[in-house]
């Protein structure tokens, strides 16, 4: 079997908290560096205090995830040209010690495979209600070919070759610009494939609400972002969800406002959508073996959602039209 040489690039923006453990977690002798983003805190420091080789990004262009790491991939293969994969990580994961291992043989065997990922977990599920919903968000359908292209994170193991034939990440994507690198590479023939090994252990770190409602104006962006790109490919990407958030986030309370000094109560009726969904949302995460109450919060949180993604849709729309897309950040 072929033998892969991979490579590590590891992302982050003002992590000084976990970045340590996440360095601390990589394997020693495999080529890696760390790509700093315009933090405040630190944090290129502190990695290259720990023996770390440190690129950090001018201002003079958005700082985003996806020019983070398609930066990190240049320099990292520019200084060793044999790797023919790169794992990117997130600086406020940390590694588990028993994906790449699994991961890189795989990928080696499996020539029509472009990406490998396994399973995230969350490491403050019992912290507090955003740990919990981190936890349900990380839950994923079992081991196999991924095609809802939503499920695909930051963290991955990637064949170089495939990286380089589709130029990277889009660098105009602010969000989602994973999702989006995982559909191209699928319209072009090439596989994702989720493996049933722990890839990597998170930390939310979210403790106030306004945090997590920053986060899915965020996730709305991204799925209006992908949706305008990908929307009318074959896999009519985020078309669906783009769909119910127009309705669940702009048509019923639209409608609401718009019945009620007509009809009176009785202009009230278009709410009883809200119960539907939640039991949408409620059934969907009992299915993945969710609790009861987990399920509650996240068919709660998967209402308010709704309208925070409409946020970020129609977000979304006003700055394609300025021109110009800029940074969501909740933390």
């Amino acid at each position: 079997m072929t033998t892969m040489h991979p490579g590590i690039v590891v992302i982050g923006r003002n992590e000084a908290a976990r970045l340590p453990k996440c360095l601390h977690s990589l394997p020693k002798g495999v080529p890696t560096l760390y790509v700093d983003s315009g933090s405040s805190d630190g944090s290129p420091t502190i990695a290259e205090a720990l023996g770390f080789r440190v690129i950090a990004l001018s201002d003079d262009k958005p700082f985003s995830a996806a020019r983070a790491r398609n930066a990190g991939f240049e320099a990292l293969v520019g200084l060793h040209p044999g790797l023919d994969a790169i794992f990117f990580i997130d600086g406020d994961c940390v590694l588990d010690a028993t994906f790449l291992p699994e991961a890189l043989p795989l990928l080696a065997a499996r020539k029509d495979c472009a990406i490998i990922v396994g399973r995230v977990e969350e490491d403050q599920v019992g912290d507090n209600v955003y740990g919990l919903l981190a936890d349900l968000e990380w839950r994923s359908p079992g081991p196999g070919e991924i095609r809802d292209f939503g499920q695909l994170g930051g963290i991955m193991l990637v064949r170089v070759d495939d990286f380089q034939a589709i130029g990277g990440f889009d660098p105009d994507f602010i969000a989602g610009e994973d999702s989006e690198f995982g559909i191209r590479l699928h319209l072009t023939g090439r596989k994702t494939l989720r493996i049933d090994t722990v890839m990597a252990h998170h930390a939310m770190e979210m403790e106030r609400f306004g945090q997590w409602w920053r986060r899915s104006i965020r996730a709305g962006h991204a799925l209006a972002h992908r949706n305008a790109v990908h929307g009318r490919s074959a896999l009519a990407d985020s078309k669906s969800a783009v769909k119910s958030t127009l309705v669940y986030g702009i048509a019923v309370p639209a409608l609401t406002i718009a019945g009620v000094p007509i009809f009176g109560l009785s202009g009230l009726a278009p709410l009883a959508a809200y119960l539907f969904l939640a039991w949408r949302f409620f059934a969907y995460y009992r299915s993945k073996r969710a609790g009861r109450r987990a399920a509650t919060l996240g068919a709660l949180f998967g209402v308010l959602a709704k309208f925070a993604n409409a946020v970020g849709l129609i977000r979304f729309y006003v700055q394609r039209a300025q021109g110009r897309f800029s940074l969501v950040e909740y933390r």
